[in-house]
């Protein structure tokens, strides 16, 4: 019989790293193909495909991104192929799995939970023609349906690596998922990964290994998807140190709750490659009230510190996330949780919304804060007794506006430059809301020039300071040959003879750029920008990195 396990991904980038188990495991009960598609791609098109490989048996992991295209690729594939058995794994079908079997009938069994026991036991019944003796397998009994609880627990440590020199190659271009720990030692009421109330690690040597065999294939980017990488302090450091150790250029994203930092910790991730590291750090909302509500212990005030720490004593990349639509959260409330967490300077915030996940604590509770919240998945927040829909959609476009703009990285100096006019943070975004509202530009896509254009437009009453500010960001974002009228000031005057002179002289090349040292300033001149910023840009720090401030020697 031929197994063929399909991944209906976010995006193209992505990559589905529970399949990617199931597949190594299956691979020795039957002839097992693994197939990836995107949610974004033509569903004829992945029927084809499907069709064509004539298999018995198609297995799907079912997330809130991919629910209801696999629903409706599930139904066609089980009319084209009448003989084919249908089987639905993860998240978002393992709470309700009797109730979906009865609905869909074209659903033949679900695997309830973690897969890597239950999953090939049911592929070996298949074939063999057997009935499951496993728990964790929802199955068709005649007009019954026979649902036996979730499936056992594997012993983590033992689950094979899934990949491989081949596998790894194949996905260049997407992102890498990775996990060294299943389960949190919390219970957030919208979160599911508590639910069993422990963490179970993988041996750390193992770990080694593994990030060594990262490191080996250039892999640009490891996303871990462990809930709470830090949760042991001691196996967390080791694993910091061992990264920095392999002098890779494979960058390692990790979430990790914040307040369990300490100085011992800050002071090894003071020492280590930032290049290689980046953290993604749940704030989620700074209301003592919310936190209690959804079962969030956080000393605030400690994780404010450590925050700051990390950002003011290493360059690892620190991305910070906030939910809107909790309880007790009202407009005013997201507005300081806001204000709060972007007072931090992070380098990514990112502002998700509610999600009423089957199986939480919080979709069980959506009747005491009187949640509004959508039919189907993702299942997002509407309104609640605290914040009406008006307010959230609100929200959403300070979401589309802030993430174009401010997590994009491009307008850098821009920001400090405005961040410098408003005291109140959100009411600057709420100002780029109202003018992306006015010409209809919520929800469109730009080019990066259109966007300097449109915040030129936005914000051109601040003067000369806001123009030079933020013609330094397009300047050193873009690298543009022709600038736009709003900044084409004659500034540029690489052909100059000051230029020349400054570029001839072998003291000024040994210390800024000694790669050119020796060679000619004709030769060399191609390779540089020269532009003229007024003293409003150097009073607001604008000139670093790789922009050297010569304004003594052209002064001279």
């Amino acid at each position: 019989m031929k197994l063929l396990i399909v991944a209906l991904n976010a995006k193209y980038i992505h990559s589905n790293l529970a399949l990617k188990y199931l597949s190594n495991l299956s691979q020795n009960v039957c002839n097992t193909e693994l197939k990836e598609y995107s949610i974004n791609d033509n569903i004829i098109a992945i029927e084809r495909d499907i069709i064509l490989l004539k298999p018995d048996i198609i297995a799907f992991s079912c997330y809130i991104w991919n629910i209801e295209f696999i629903l409706n690729l599930s139904s066609d594939l089980k009319k084209a192929l009448p003989g084919v058995k249908i089987i639905l794994g993860g998240p978002e079908v393992s709470y309700d799995s009797s109730e979906l079997m009865d609905k869909y009938k074209f659903i033949d069994y679900i695997v309830r939970g973690e897969g890597e026991i239950s999953f090939p036991h049911l592929i070996e019944c298949i074939t063999k023609g057997t009935k499951p003796t496993v728990s964790g397998i929802v199955l068709r009994n005649g007009e019954t349906i026979e649902d036996n609880g979730f499936s056992p627990l594997p012993e983590f440590s033992q689950i094979p690596f899934p990949y491989t020199k081949d596998n790894i190659n194949d996905l260049s271009g997407k992102i890498i998922y990775y996990e060294t720990s299943r389960g949190c030692p919390y219970s957030c009421k919208y979160c599911l990964s508590g639910e069993k109330g422990r963490v179970r690690f993988k041996d750390v040597e193992t770990v080694k290994k593994e990030l060594k065999f990262f490191s080996d294939n250039n892999v640009p980017l490891v996303k871990f998807v462990d809930r709470t990488f830090n949760a042991n302090k001691k196996r967390a450091m080791e694993i910091w140190d061992y990264i920095s150790s392999l002098k890779t250029k494979t960058r390692f994203h990790m979430e990790i709750t914040g307040e369990l930092l300490d100085s011992e910790t800050i002071n090894l991730l003071q020492n280590v490659n930032h290049e290689n590291l980046q953290f993604e750090i749940g704030v989620q909302s700074t209301n003592p009230q919310t936190l209690l509500a959804i079962n969030r212990k956080c000393n605030t005030e400690k994780l404010f510190e450590n925050i700051r720490l990390l950002l003011e004593k290493t360059k690892i990349h620190i991305h910070l996330d906030l939910i809107a639509g909790l309880p007790h959260e009202d407009f005013n409330s997201f507005k300081k949780s806001f204000n709060d967490v972007l007072s931090l300077e992070p380098h990514v915030l990112q502002l998700g919304f509610l999600k009423l996940l089957k199986g939480s604590a919080m979709r069980n509770e959506y009747a005491v804060y009187d949640i509004q919240y959508r039919d189907k998945a993702p299942y997002e927040i509407i309104s609640n007794k605290y914040i009406s829909a008006e307010e959230i959609m609100f929200l959403k476009d300070v979401d589309f506006c802030f993430d174009k703009l401010y997590n994009s990285s491009s307008f850098t100096k821009t920001f400090k430059f405005l961040f410098s006019k408003y005291s109140d943070k959100f009411e600057l975004f709420s100002d780029i809301v109202k003018f992306f509202r006015k010409n209809s530009y919520i929800n469109m896509s730009f080019s990066k020039n259109k966007l300097y254009d449109i915040v030129y437009d936005c914000f051109k009453s601040y003067g000369k300071s806001f123009e030079e500010a933020l013609r330094y960001d397009l300047i050193t974002s873009l690298h543009p040959g022709k600038l736009p009228k709003w900044c084409n000031t004659d500034n540029d005057f690489t052909s100059s003879q000051q230029v020349f002179d400054f570029l001839k002289s072998e003291d000024i090349k040994e210390k800024l750029f000694p790669q050119y040292a020796g060679r000619s300033a004709k030769s060399i001149v191609k390779h540089f920008r020269f532009e003229k910023f007024s003293y409003g840009v150097l009073m607001f720090d604008y000139l670093e990195n790789s922009v050297y401030n010569v304004s003594e020697y052209f002064n001279k």
